[in-house]
């Protein structure tokens, strides 16, 4: 799940760089730590303003292909979280198995091999 958030209002409807709201997106994810992780958006996109319909209502398609137009390898900037986290140290893959999800996982996802091991997520820079 992801939300987008009007953090400084523009007439923008562009998604903006997330260490400009660095700070903000951490108090963000402080106070939601009440929810349920269920209802705790894996990502937040800082935007100026919400694309518009002619009738006025809220751009649902247009967001969803801002959302989509990141590559992968960018989203960690946007990801809760990774906020206020420390980088993960990736340990290689030891067994037949996790060689082979490896392998996989780079084909699939364009990730040089060395990227790929335990802990790893497609959140990690």
């Amino acid at each position: 799940m992801a939300a987008f958030c009007v953090f400084e209002r523009s007439n923008k409807s562009l998604i903006e760089d997330a260490a400009e709201y660095k700070d903000t997106m951490l108090q963000l994810k402080q106070k939601m730590n009440i929810l349920a992780h269920y209802m705790v958006p894996k990502l937040i996109f800082p935007i100026g303003s919400f694309p518009r319909q002619l009738s006025n209502k809220t751009d649902r398609k247009k967001l969803k292909a801002m959302a989509e137009s990141f590559d992968i390898s960018k989203l960690h900037d946007f990801s809760l979280e990774m906020l206020g986290s420390l980088e993960v140290e990736i340990q290689p893959p030891e067994t037949a198995g996790e060689l082979l999800l490896q392998k996989a996982w780079s084909d699939l996802f364009n990730i040089k091999k060395q990227a790929i091991g335990e802990l790893w997520s497609l959140l990690y820079k």
